[in-house]
């Protein structure tokens, strides 16, 4: 009778809690009728007893199309030692698509969060990066856009609740060449509250009085202007808008301080998509003026005009009291 209880008992295992194989070679965990090649009806764990062994998918090219690395508790799509809880690496060009998507079809709902909960952590929730050292193409650590040509979204939104913080930070080394610019912006530059340079005289040395700031102001033309960036980049949308401004080449002769020469990029016009993997666009070495740096020339030359007009009206003062 033992016998027969330890036989029954190996089949009811064989049948239940394993497998039931067709003709077809389709295993069944959980079910004696499988759909696929294996097919699981039900929970599955992995090294529940605290085992550390890895879970491993190959692909036709890939070994490690999918790997879970028991005993760093590491998750990994095409890299044999991901190093972080999730780490992602492609091996082959992917051209213009992504490495990852992340497509949210509903009528709400942030498509992709990134989010730093402690506040004692010191890193960033979000971040981006590229090493491309060209030229040819618009290329960004970290890029967004509204796709849609009507509304009102925006490409970058950035701000802070802390009154003390910024809602949006951008450096470049001010150091060798200094072709780049912390921020450059198309299309115009809008702005609230104030526009404000640092101005504390602890941040500075050297400091020399303007002379001859009138001369210099007198020598300097104002006129006005549209833009012709086509003869840069054909590809590039014409602006028919009139300007006013200065010509740099003008300034620098006489305020070569408030010249820099830097790198301008225009980029092409085209319709932008969230599947546009790169954006072309045409970079030149041109002058720039810096406006601002002609004000305290403009009140130097004010001050000088100012005790012109003075000295004016002693004489005046003075030749009038003698004709009387």
């Amino acid at each position: 009778m033992v016998r027969y209880n330890i036989l029954f008992a190996k089949i009811f295992t064989y049948l239940i809690f394993f497998i039931s194989v067709k003709m077809i070679s389709q295993v069944g965990i959980g079910t004696i009728n499988p759909n696929a090649l294996l097919d699981v009806r039900g929970s599955a764990i992995f090294n529940e007893d605290g085992l550390v062994k890895d879970f491993r998918i190959e692909s036709d090219t890939e070994q490690n199309i999918f790997l879970i690395d028991g005993s760093l508790n590491n998750i990994g799509i095409n890299i044999a030692a991901p190093a972080s809880q999730l780490y992602m690496q492609n091996n082959s060009a992917v051209g213009a698509n992504s490495m990852a998507e992340f497509q949210n079809n509903g009528t709400d709902g942030v498509g992709l969060t990134g989010r730093n909960v402690s506040t004692t952590n010191p890193y960033n929730g979000l971040e981006g990066s590229t090493n491309y050292s060209g030229s040819t193409y618009t290329v960004s650590g970290l890029r967004g856009f509204g796709i849609n040509s009507s509304g009102t979204a925006n490409g970058v939104y950035g701000s802070s609740n802390s009154s003390d913080g910024y809602g949006v930070y951008g450096s470049v080394p001010t150091a060798g060449t200094w072709l780049g610019f912390g921020g450059y912006f198309t299309g115009g530059l809008a702005y609230a509250n104030g526009i404000y340079n640092v101005s504390d005289s602890r941040t500075k040395k050297n400091i020399v009085k303007i002379d001859k700031a009138l001369e210099k102001i007198i020598q300097i033309n104002g006129c006005q202007y549209n833009y012709d960036f086509n003869q840069f980049n054909p590809k590039i949308a014409n602006n028919n808008q009139t300007h006013y401004g200065f010509i740099a080449q003008n300034v620098k002769k006489y305020l070569p301080h408030a010249v820099a020469l830097k790198n301008v990029t225009f980029p092409n016009d085209v319709q932008k998509t969230e599947t546009d993997g790169k954006l072309m666009s045409v970079t030149k070495k041109l002058n720039v003026v810096d406006y601002t740096a002609i004000i305290p020339v403009l009140v130097e030359a004010l001050k000088e005009q100012q005790k012109m007009i003075k000295m004016l009206e002693l004489r005046i003062d003075h030749l009038e009291q003698n004709h009387n």
